[in-house]
């Protein structure tokens, strides 16, 4: 069986950097303040995960989260010794990793343009899941 954790590993930093890149972006046009005949003003604003780490508000510390629960999962794993145990952890895995797909697709519906980021991030969790998938395969095969 081929060691999976250290792509899990790689995946993870992966994840750990996303937290500290711009995911994504939205143009937002305003008109100016009454009386003026100035034109539309155009704003501009990047979702970056770590500016999100005030905790004001259970979405924030999601959002951190979101980036962040590979590595308590990966320290869990390297202290499980029965298979049933790593079978239930690959299954915990693979679960986490596509809810976070779901929640960056609707992330991302929300945002007009997704920025490297972003792709980063989707990449590293389809990776993730696939990657724990292949490992609850070997495993499974482990056990029969």
């Amino acid at each position: 069986m081929p060691d999976l954790t250290i792509i899990k590993r790689i995946l993870a930093m992966m994840l750990l950097a996303c937290l500290f890149l711009p995911l994504s972006q939205c143009s937002i046009k305003s008109q100016p303040e009454s009386g003026t005949q100035s034109a539309k003003v155009e704003t501009t604003e990047t979702l970056t995960p770590y500016k999100a780490i005030e905790f004001k508000s259970i979405d924030e510390l999601g959002l951190v989260m979101l980036f962040l629960w590979p590595i308590p999962l990966l320290i869990a794993r390297t202290h499980l010794i029965k298979i049933q145990q790593q079978i239930t952890l690959s299954i915990i895995e693979i679960g986490v990793s596509l809810f976070c797909l779901y929640y960056l697709w609707l992330l991302f519906g929300l945002w007009q343009t997704i920025r490297v980021g972003g792709y980063l991030a989707l990449a590293s969790f389809t990776t993730y899941a696939a990657v724990s998938a292949l490992a609850l395969f070997y495993e499974f095969k482990k056990r029969v």
